[in-house]
Formats: C-alpha cells, structure tokens, sequence
C-alpha cells in the first residue's frame, strides 16, 4: 500500500461523510420547519368560528408534525450512520504505518494527505466535545453510569481520539504524545467498583427516606413536609456537583480531570510533518 491508495480511500470516506453531514442539516432543518408550521397553523385556526377552516387547520397541523416527526427521525438515523463512519475512519487510520508517508516524494500528495487528517481530527472532534458534555451531566449514583466513569477510556469516541492523536504524534514529532488515558487508568485502579456502588446506594436510600417522609406528611404538615422534599431535592443536587463520600469524589475528580485533557486537544488545525 501506498500513500496514493490511502489518500483516496480517506477522500472517498470523507466525500461520504460530507453528503451524510448535508443530510442531517437538511432533514433538521425541515423537521424544524415542519413542527414550526404545524404549530402556526393550529394557533391560527383553531379559534376561527368557521368548522371548515378549522378543519382544515387541524388537518393540515397533523399533517405537518408527522413530516416533521418523520424528517427527524431521517436526521437521527443519518446521524448515528455519520457517527460510525467518522469511528471506522479513525479506526482505519489507526493502523496507518508512517514509513508509507516517510517513503512519499510529492509534497503536494503529502500535504493533500495532512489536510485529510486534520479533517478527520475536526468530524471527531465534535463527537468528543457531544460525549464530554454527556459524561459531565451523568450522575454517579446508578451502576451503569458508575461503570461508564470508569471505563471511560474505553467508550468509543473516546477511544477514537486517543488513537487518533497517537498517530498526529506519531505525524508531528512537535506535538506532545497524549497519555491522559494511562494516568486516568492507572488512577481507576486504585478504586473499587463495589465501594462506589454502595456509597452510591446509601445516597439512595436517604433520598428516597426524605422524599417518601415529605410525601406522607404533605396532608398534616405541610411546612414540615415542604422542608423534606427540598431537603432531599437539594441534598440530590449537592451530592451529583460535590459527592459526599470519599470513594465516588474520587472517582469523579479522575473523570473530570480526564476530560480537561482530552477537551484541550480538540480544535487543533494544524500539523507539521517534517521529513
């Protein structure tokens, strides 16, 4: 293989892309046009003392947010195609053996092919800063959320990014190596999955105790109950932003310090190759 092969395969792949990317745009922006329509015209004819105009008008509103359900529907199953080419590009290019760039002679075919891969990097990028924003809005009490903090490193976006910068590393010697993911691992195993569940649990527990003890007291005491049902609200809110126990604080000072790091290689355009 050379870098002639590899650079048309990734255009092909990123053309793909590009026509999936126009799609998810156009099928969002009709859904949004749809709904907005519907709406409008329900607001517009639902009042008017005429039956058939308001017939009509509620026909035409049905009609309206069923295109626009149906364009959005288009729009996520594009979306989630998109998603999982930008994977399997990444994934690609993580076997890219850097001697077929070093044996290229054509700038012009070199710096096509850096260009590509910048490009690459910006479509994975924006999966990354989506995935960060969902694993900072997570809660740690539930065992699936607790098991994705912890194997973070593995879920695929961000294990898309930690290959890809390896291999802009591996491209520009310029650039600091990214070995968050080995500090985030080697600080995870010092923790226990079971400890976190369980202090996890006993969140819970206290929660649900103010909650069920405000609900029943609502009748007799309403000032008393009002106090318990904030009390378990508020002590829900301050635990997710700062956790009580030591283990689940933990466990959340690592995430959030992993996510600092693998935040700040987003939205670098540049590459400097030098041969």
């Amino acid at each position: 293989m050379n870098l002639f092969e590899v650079t048309n395969y990734i255009k092909s792949e990123l053309t793909l892309l590009g026509v999936q990317q126009e799609d998810i745009t156009q099928s969002s922006s009709n859904a949004d046009i749809a709904n907005t329509a519907g709406v409008i015209t329900y607001l517009l004819t639902s009042d008017s003392k005429n039956q058939t105009v308001r017939t009509i008008g509620g026909a035409s509103s049905v009609l309206a947010f069923i295109y626009g359900s149906s364009e959005r529907r288009k729009s996520n199953k594009v979306r989630k195609l998109h998603k999982q080419n930008i994977l399997n590009l990444v994934d690609y290019m993580s076997y890219f053996d850097c001697q077929i760039l070093h044996n290229e002679k054509d700038v012009l075919r070199i710096r096509e092919f850096l260009q590509y891969i910048i490009t690459i990097s910006q479509y994975l990028d924006s999966l990354v800063l989506d995935d960060i924003s969902k694993v900072k809005g997570k809660g740690h009490l539930g065992s699936r959320n607790i098991q994705i903090f912890m194997g973070l490193t593995r879920v695929n976006v961000f294990s898309a990014k930690i290959k890809l910068e390896k291999l802009l590393s591996d491209i520009d010697r310029n650039r600091n190596p990214f070995n968050a993911h080995i500090l985030f691992e080697s600080a995870i195993s010092q923790l226990k999955y079971s400890e976190i569940k369980k202090e996890g649990l006993i969140i819970k527990v206290v929660i649900f105790v103010l909650l069920i003890f405000g609900a029943m007291l609502f009748k007799s005491d309403e000032s008393v109950a009002a106090i318990l049902l904030m009390s378990g609200l508020l002590f829900w809110i301050t635990n997710h932003l700062y956790p009580i126990f030591m283990n689940t604080r933990q466990l959340r000072k690592i995430v959030n310090e992993f996510l600092k790091c693998i935040e700040l290689t987003v939205g670098k355009e540049t590459l400097n190759y030098q041969t």
